[in-house]
């Protein structure tokens, strides 16, 4: 119960913390590092036990994450010596651990009944404290004049759509197990989840939820609806992608936007992101460089504000280089094979409802992370929840506990 209880913590606060006012923000940040530190503590003294743990991660993604943090260490202490960029690491680093351990807590069916409380108790509080400010016409974020979008008690509805994100593909599949409708059911909860989404404007997170839900649904679907319905999803993704980014493609060279592609100048700070990938291809420019680099070339970012990407995959590449990038591949691949594998990489319904769920998120967050850097973002409030899923998403079953119950059907004659 404890890492429970500190897990709800942890969740809520790093939630909270995005609420556009300093003084509140300065007392959520000091909470939810302290929840998280202290979560951290609890885990790696020995709570999960080892012994009891039915699956595994394949040992060619513990060699990927372990390619990353060597490579980027070097390449960061290289760049800039030991500073921000090493800190940034580190903490990332430290963070996968936690999600790591995590994981492995929510093994039994009680454990994740716990999660699934917790997600629903999470997602009232955004959900009934955002309807508020809608219904008291409050914005207080700096889009609040003027844009016609929602804000609510953030900075910018792009924070509050991404808020609902990882709230989405929970809320789905548990509509779908729980039909009831009344005041605080899934259903009604995930209605007013998708309102507050359309109000935001925000169409990455729009295009993610749609994913999410094409992964969920495929599997309610059976087998062959499911392979139909994945290839949908790669289809949405590559013509939404490929929108978005024709005109970039075709101006790259003159940093000008042609049409109304409406990415607050992403397109921008895309081309200075593949110029600086193309100066330097292999090993990038260490963690924490993008921001350094932005304020340099701010002279051709007329435009864009902000210091960073706003793409995970371009800011990784930018601080690892292209050789770095292989192992991210082939996690990203991995995972969208694992999703493949759900329903046989499960030991159970209550697993398999558990990695369904996770699955979605995670294909969701591969294709938001194309326009916002976060995924590598240790105080993101999505980080440690993606993380987690992940990690539970590509866990298979262990071969000892199979060999095991194999031996005992032999010794009892079955």
């Amino acid at each position: 119960m404890l890492v429970t209880r500190l897990f709800l913590i942890t969740v809520l606060t790093f939630f909270l913390a995005n609420i556009y006012s300093s003084q509140i923000r300065a007392v959520m940040d000091i909470w939810k590092w302290g929840a998280f530190l202290l979560l951290a503590f609890v885990l790696v003294t020995g709570v999960v036990k080892r012994t009891e743990f039915p699956s595994i991660i394949p040992l060619h993604v513990h060699l990927c994450f372990a390619f990353i943090f060597i490579e980027g260490s070097i390449v960061t202490i290289s760049a800039a010596g030991i500073g921000s960029g090493v800190a940034k690491l580190a903490g990332w680093g430290f963070l996968l651990y936690v999600a790591y351990n995590l994981y492995k807590h929510f093994v039994t069916d009680t454990d994740r009944n716990n999660y699934y409380r917790i997600m629903l108790l999470v997602s009232k509080v955004i959900i009934y404290s955002t309807m508020v400010f809608y219904i008291f016409n409050i914005n207080l974020g700096r889009f609040s004049e003027g844009s016609g979008r929602f804000t609510g008690w953030v900075d910018n509805p792009n924070t509050l759509a991404m808020l609902c994100l990882p709230l989405f593909p929970f809320l789905l599949l548990y509509s779908i197990k729980n039909k009831s409708i009344s005041i605080g059911s899934p259903r009604v909860l995930l209605a007013m989840l998708a309102f507050i989404i359309m109000l935001t404007g925000a169409r990455s997170v729009l295009a993610a939820s749609v994913v999410a839900t094409i992964v969920i649904v495929s599997y309610q679907k059976g087998g062959k609806d499911r392979l139909v319905l994945l290839a949908i999803l790669g289809a949405l993704a590559v013509t939404f992608v490929g929108f978005e980014i024709q005109s970039f493609v075709e101006n790259f060279s003159t940093f000008q936007r042609s049409g109304d592609l409406a990415l607050s100048g992403r397109e921008k700070v895309w081309a200075l992101a593949i110029m600086l990938i193309d100066q330097n291809p292999y090993f990038g420019y260490g963690f924490d460089s993008e921001g350094a680099l932005i304020k340099q070339y701010h002279e051709l970012l007329l435009g864009h504000q902000g210091k960073v990407i706003h793409n995970s995959y371009l800011s990784y590449v930018i601080s690892i280089g292209l050789i770095g990038a292989i192992p991210l591949v082939w996690i990203i691949l991995y995972s969208l094979y694992s999703v493949f594998k759900i329903r046989s990489s499960s030991h159970n319904e209550s697993e398999f409802n558990f990695k369904l769920v996770s699955g979605a998120l995670v294909m969701a967050s591969f294709i938001h992370a194309i326009f916002e850097t976060w995924l590598f973002s240790p105080g993101n409030h999505a980080t440690l929840l993606f993380w987690v899923s992940f990690f539970c998403l590509n866990s298979r079953k262990s071969g000892i506990i199979e060999n095991t119950s194999k031996r005992n059907k032999l010794n009892t004659g079955q």
